[in-house]
């Protein structure tokens, strides 16, 4: 009888050590930082950090090496920026801006060199509310500017290309919050709309191919910010719980568990 206690025991003993001890959280470590700016992103090959801060005198950016925050370039402008983005092969920073130099406000996307800070161009657009969201082409050959909605006005995005700031197209999105991203393929657009869903505008994202910029897809209820896989094909949104299910595109998807599903442009693709 105490053989047998005493193998409980130990039993039990052995049970509690083999129990996984709950990871801690590494506490995060500042690698650098840079006091007064208020807005950053990062290069798609991740080596470069672009930052921005508006101030009384106009815009500033800053183009740093996101591993030690060695500065690279600081472009000023006269005017405030409203966004900002660098090119996937890191030559060319978009920003947007409302241009009043001819006593007009025109929302305007301009073009830097990232070698040197020189204006490549100033492409003027129809916008009619601030672009708050700017985007470029995998190719570097477009660049993308979404306006948002608001007092029934805005709510576009609008297509150029780079090389000569000529408009490709003007797609209307209905956006309270304008966000648009190229997917790393070029071959979709994603953009913020909103939709009535129950009775109630709702936030989404619509996904329009470049090649003829027909709508592929609209998904994501509940959605404000776009981001893409790093993998295209497959584009994706990751939908907001509660909010109604979205119109997925495989059984599998919709079947997933609300807090782990995502929808993909590509019909043939779908994981949880």
């Amino acid at each position: 009888m105490k053989g047998r206690r005493s193998m409980t025991i130990t039993a039990i003993a052995t049970a509690i050590l083999l129990v996984p001890t709950p990871a801690v959280a590494a506490t995060p470590t500042t690698v650098w930082s840079a006091p007064g700016l208020t807005a950053a992103s990062f290069s798609v090959d991740g080596t470069l950090a672009l930052l921005t801060v508006n101030t009384s005198a106009g815009g500033r950016f800053e183009i740093r090496q996101a591993a030690t925050g060695a500065l690279v370039r600081t472009v000023t402008s006269p005017e405030k920026f409203t966004g900002a983005t660098i090119s996937p092969d890191r030559q060319v920073v978009a920003v947007t801006l409302n241009d009043s130099s001819s006593g007009l406000t025109v929302r305007t996307i301009r073009l830097y060199r990232a070698s040197d800070g020189a204006v490549l161009r100033n492409v003027r657009t129809t916008a009619t509310r601030d672009l708050t969201s700017v985007d470029i082409s995998s190719d570097g050959r477009l660049v993308a500017a979404a306006d948002r909605r608001t007092y029934e006005q805005g709510g576009r995005v609008h297509v150029h290309r780079v090389a000569d700031g000529t408009t490709v197209t003007v797609l209307t999105t209905d956006a309270t919050t304008g966000a648009v991203r190229f997917s790393p393929d070029g071959r979709y657009l994603a953009a913020n709309v909103r939709l009535v869903v129950n009775g109630q505008f709702a936030s989404v994202v619509r996904v329009f191919r470049t090649s003829d910029w027909s709508t592929v897809q609209t998904t994501g209820v509940g959605n404000l910010l776009v981001r893409w896989t790093p993998t295209a094909p497959g584009s994706g949104t990751r939908r907001s719980c509660p909010a109604p299910p979205p119109a997925c595109s495989c059984s599998r998807c919709r079947a997933a568990p609300c807090s782990a599903r995502w929808c993909w442009a590509s019909t043939t693709r779908c994981r949880t």
